[in-house]
């Protein structure tokens, strides 16, 4: 019967082996081969103004919503890259007080945020 017994428990050791030898080699994988997925998200100004005209130039916000950026990093999302996405504007068409010289002609279209996290297998 002892025979039996230290047969049982050499054969329970082996298969815990293979299952942390398994283990192990799953957390080298994806530690040393991680696989990202990205995402992109387009925040537009608040008010859309005419390109033409004494409007082009006026102020406009493009405001973060402070709960989609709480809702991502809870996915897990982190927040790599941002800028903003110009457009031009024409402030001197249809103006009867026509301006001359240099002016700036670019304002701000949109804002683009770039996130990127870990592929992970129970994710998909």
């Amino acid at each position: 019967m002892i025979a039996g017994t230290d047969a049982d428990a050499l054969s329970a050791r082996l298969v815990l082996g293979t299952l942390c030898a398994l283990m192990l080699a799953l957390l080298l994988y994806f530690s040393c081969f991680p696989k990202w997925e990205y995402r992109v998200v387009t925040l537009a100004p608040e008010q859309q103004r005419d390109r033409v005209d004494k409007d082009a130039f006026a102020f406009t916000t493009i405001k973060v919503d402070q709960e989609l950026l709480a809702r991502l990093g809870g996915e897990g999302w982190e927040l790599t890259s941002a800028y903003l996405e110009p457009e031009t504007a024409f402030p001197n068409f249809g103006r009867s007080d026509y301006v001359v010289g240099i002016q700036s002609n670019v304002r701000p279209q949109a804002a683009v945020l770039l996130f990127k996290r870990r592929v992970l297998p129970w994710r998909r």
